[in-house]
């Protein structure tokens, strides 16, 4: 009897714990073009947990809206088309086309903080969500911003295309935004913007396919992430070759004035660019989110309940966390026997910098292998590992195992068993 009421008081007390937690902000998140809200709750029918609103609930937010939007609702950009302005290329944010995302992002925003007592929103955006959410705060006349403490954008293109490229999609709305809003433009709300390193573009056509997506890409002329970023970045900065989360090129996403977070390994969505294939690389995945929320909420001068930041560290542990978030010190990469996935372990280095180095090796030495990459950039990231790189002479086995189906098939061989098989082929050379 006893034994049950100590248990009794020490559930109580817990209890009583939790509920006099300090509250973290309420937030608002704010999907990009062709997203709906499932896609940040539930992505790709994944469980809740793999979904960033989960995510943020396990850090200890109790308030987590996403703007209610459906996929198809995007068609409505489609009715730009009878604005005169999306001809001459003046389009307006809150015109025909993006004005009723705008509008609906205000009563989002006003209704969560009222929802919250008052208290000031973080709004989250990701991808085009992030000019939109520009557009949304306004210039501080048309719309009362008060209600916003901190905008948050991911993988967000800023700017329009240069002089000379292509018509911009938007038509003269992200031109509107970027000239009209620029930087960090109002003074009361925290700008933090964040962008992903991980794939470098190249216009290379025959690459060797290194993961799912790299096979899709293939099959459908597209030829490799890689390509495909290429065209991306080209076609926003008018530059393919530059470095981006295979979408947004890295100076695309960062504002002047706002606190400017790159993360290495981090790519631009739920689902690797142009498939249906999940990752947990992308900005909202659970091994990721960290790397940009923690400096946000110090710049809030916020701290994460000391109780749910403990708990988030040991469900972390427990997590499979992909390899392309964990550390690099103790990782040594056989380069000319190792295989592409092994190179993401080193954040920045896959796919893009791995499959060159695979396509272009072996390499009698290390000289040789950076001169195998196509630019300083792609060569000062990999020397960032240069003591985690070793060259040996090619051992043929190796080689046929990466054409073997134990490597290619996804089903039971999952990553972490390639790896396994990895280690023990290059510890034993046993075949």
């Amino acid at each position: 009897m006893m034994r049950s009421m100590r248990l009794f008081c020490v559930v109580v007390l817990l209890l009583l714990s939790l509920l006099t937690l300090p509250s973290l902000p309420p937030v608002v998140i704010l999907p990009g073009f062709g997203n709906a809200d499932i896609d940040y709750v539930t992505p790709l029918n994944q469980p809740s947990s793999s979904g960033l609103v989960s995510a943020l609930e396990r850090r200890g937010f109790g308030s987590v809206t996403v703007l209610e939007l459906k996929r198809w609702e995007w068609i409505k950009v489609g009715a730009g088309l009878v604005d005169p302005k999306f001809w001459s290329g003046d389009q307006l944010p809150t015109g025909i086309a993006y004005g009723w995302y705008v509008k609906r992002a205000r009563e989002t925003i006003l209704e969560s903080s009222k929802n919250a007592g008052g208290e000031k929103v973080i709004v989250i955006a990701h991808s085009a969500g992030g000019w939109l959410a520009r557009s949304t705060l306004g210039d501080g006349t048309d719309w009362d911003s008060s209600s916003v403490q901190s905008l948050v954008t991911l993988g967000a293109p800023h700017y329009p295309p240069p002089e000379g490229s292509p018509p911009c999609a938007t038509r003269g709305a992200l031109k509107h935004v970027s000239e009209n809003l620029p930087g960090a433009f109002l003074s009361g709300v925290s700008y933090v913007t964040v962008a992903g390193s991980s794939i470098s573009g190249s216009n290379e056509k025959r690459q060797q396919p290194t993961t799912d997506a790299d096979e899709i890409y293939a099959k459908r002329g597209e030829g490799s992430a890689a390509r495909v970023a290429y065209a991306n970045y080209n076609a926003l900065a008018g530059d393919g070759t530059l470095f981006g989360d295979g979408v947004i090129p890295v100076k695309c996403a960062h504002l002047p004035g706002a606190t400017q977070i790159t993360i290495e390994n981090a790519i631009h969505s739920i689902n690797e660019a142009g498939t249906a294939l999940p990752t947990e690389r992308w900005y909202g995945s659970e091994g990721v989110v960290d790397e940009w929320l923690k400096p946000v909420l110090g710049l809030l001068g916020v701290e994460m309940p000391k109780a749910v930041a403990e708990q988030v560290l040991s469900s972390e542990a427990a997590l499979e966390v992909s390899p392309t978030v964990s550390s690099a010190s103790s990782v040594i990469i056989d380069v000319n026997n190792a295989v592409a996935r092994e190179f993401s372990s080193l954040p920045g280095c896959y796919p893009t910098i791995a499959t060159k180095l695979i396509k272009r090796g072996p390499f009698s030495n290390k000289k040789e292998m950076y001169a195998a990459l196509d630019s300083d950039a792609e060569v000062e990231r990999l020397k960032q590992y240069d003591k985690n790189l070793k060259i040996a002479k090619r051992d043929p086995g190796i080689m046929q195992f990466k054409e073997s189906q134990i490597f290619k098939y996804e089903g039971k061989a999952t990553s972490d068993y390639q790896n396994q098989q990895m280690k023990q082929i290059q510890s034993e050379r046993r075949y």
